[in-house]
């Protein structure tokens, strides 16, 4: 053989081994890539099912209000949640606390 058919041959296993280390990092890179794309498509279709959820509890809470729209809270039932919630007394209530 002629030494320039051997350089021929060792260029293009050079070649190959080029195209072979650049193919591998890119199917590196494509599968870091998918798997980061399906972590996130997961969390997305978590999210997706709980804002679901949250949209169904409005609407069975909005539809409970317009049931509700017209009647009112009885005087009992606004004290109850005055009490409750917002922690309401009337002027001249006392409050007494057990001492810690």
């Amino acid at each position: 053989m002629a030494a320039g058919s051997i350089r021929k041959i060792r260029a293009n296993r050079r070649s190959v081994i080029v195209a072979v280390i650049v193919t591998l990092m890119l199917a590196a890179f494509l599968s870091v890539a998918a798997v980061r794309l399906y972590r996130e498509n997961r969390i997305l279709q978590n999210n997706k099912e709980l804002m679901e959820q949250r949209i169904t509890e409005e609407e069975a809470r909005k539809a409970s209000m317009e049931a509700q729209d017209g009647k009112g809270l009885s005087k009992e039932e606004a004290e109850q949640i005055a009490r409750d919630r917002y922690h309401l007394v009337y002027p001249d209530e006392i409050i007494l606390t057990p001492e810690e």
